[in-house]
């Protein structure tokens, strides 16, 4: 397996930082208010994810709106359609922030830990 240092490449863009290990995984941590003001920055980050395995760290998300978690649902799309295993980690999120995952329904569609050492 590659290093990380030799095959990372971060790209950083208001509260986003992405990391990507070219076609295997993934690591993109959010920090702050993922609303309808965030949506362009994850979007233009999320276009850059080409992995089989995606960890998202919420960490220090604050709070998460609907069209947020249409993005994330968005990236687990486009990387199935694209070919890759499209497996997206959610680690890190704050238990308000679980709830709506599960009131939605989308914790039966990603994988949720608790901690980022549990999403490895």
């Amino acid at each position: 397996m590659r290093t990380l240092a030799a095959s990372m490449r971060a790209c950083r863009e208001a509260d986003i930082l992405l990391c990507t290990i070219p076609f295997e995984r993934a690591a993109v941590r959010l920090a702050g208010d993922l609303d309808v003001f965030a949506l362009p920055s994850m979007e233009r980050s999320f276009a850059q994810v080409d992995a089989d395995i995606v960890v998202v760290d919420l960490t220090e998300v604050t709070f998460i709106g609907a069209g947020a978690l249409g993005c994330l649902a968005g990236l687990k799309k486009r990387l199935r359609s694209n070919g890759r295993l499209g497996i997206v980690r959610i680690v890190g999120a704050t238990p308000r922030v679980q709830q709506l995952f599960s009131i939605t329904g989308l914790d039966k569609v990603f994988d949720i830990s608790d901690s980022i050492a549990q999403g490895q």
